[in-house]
């Protein structure tokens, strides 16, 4: 993760004023008295080869759709407050390691990528009212998800983890945040595994980045995040260190349903950018 102590350094102040009305800081509180056993998912930093995401509804193959992409170009949406997956630099761009992604496997495509930002938990509604083709912001693959939008093949594989401060010695595993505050992205997986957790009384913020700094400021007594966001976190402050590892994820584009023949393309693309080493080249350039 090469970029990313200087970057989240510079974006954590000012992502707040900058992202999309979306990702506001306000925050909900609720508290959970169910378990349920953290989802299976990711394998960390290492980089793994385009695999197929788990079943889904088939998406229905339309022509019309690839037509108009190919004409107007690929509308990406996606939430920049996750680096090194996608944030905005110093210069109000959005950058990272999916966005360079988008950008090679259009190419392969013959597209163009026209990427906006926006908050997260808007993505999918946004993207099944037709104001977008894809989405591109590190989202995780579940069930629930698979009964509304249509994924592309897993591009990566990583783990969930919990941020918490060096002080908190106590805090080993899930269980350990039984009866403490929790900090999450809303409408992500994390939320999800964190309402899951027994007693754990969970808020939920429109930026990752707000999440992390209620840790750090004493908000929250943790944070359950994707290790590789994680891994820029604790450079950036160390005052924080990951405490624990969850259960592991696939990452992949969302796609409207109605548009099979953007999942076809994109899977053929991702096929051969991971036959051609390009994949992997982009991996050792954002995830040291």
């Amino acid at each position: 993760m090469k970029y990313i102590p200087l970057m989240l350094g510079l974006m954590l102040p000012v992502l707040s004023a900058c992202d999309a009305p979306a990702g506001d800081s306000q925050t909900t509180q609720t508290t959970v008295t169910t378990q349920t056993t953290e989802p299976a998912a990711q394998s960390g930093s290492q980089a793994a080869p385009a695999t197929p995401a788990p079943e889904a509804a088939a998406p229905a193959a339309t022509s019309a759709c690839m037509e108009t992409i190919k004409k107007d170009g690929l509308r990406v949406i996606t939430s920049p407050d996750y680096p090194p997956y996608e944030f905005t630099n110093e210069n109000n761009e959005i950058v990272g390691y999916e966005i360079d992604l988008v950008k090679l496997l259009a190419s392969k495509m013959g597209v163009e990528p026209k990427i906006e930002g926006q908050g997260f938990e808007g993505l999918i509604p946004s993207l099944l009212a037709g104001r977008a083709d894809m989405i591109a912001a590190g989202m995780s693959v579940t069930e629930e998800r698979k009964k509304s939008v249509a994924f592309s093949d897993s591009y990566n594989n990583t783990k969930n983890v919990i941020i918490a401060p060096t002080s908190s010695a106590d805090i080993k595993d899930s269980a350990s945040l039984n009866g403490r505050t929790v900090a999450v992205q809303s409408g992500s997986l994390q939320e999800v595994i964190a309402q899951g957790i027994e007693g754990a009384q969970v808020k939920s913020f429109g930026l990752a980045t707000d999440a992390v700094m209620a840790v750090k400021t004493g908000q929250a007594e943790s944070m359950i995040v994707d290790e590789e966001v994680a891994s820029g976190v604790v450079k950036s402050y160390p005052e924080l260190h990951v405490a624990a590892e969850l259960g592991a994820e696939q990452t992949a584009f969302a796609v409207n349903p109605n548009c099979g023949e953007l999942v076809t393309a994109l899977n053929t693309a991702l096929q051969t950018v991971q036959q051609s080493g390009e994949l992997e080249t982009l991996k050792s350039q954002w995830f040291k």
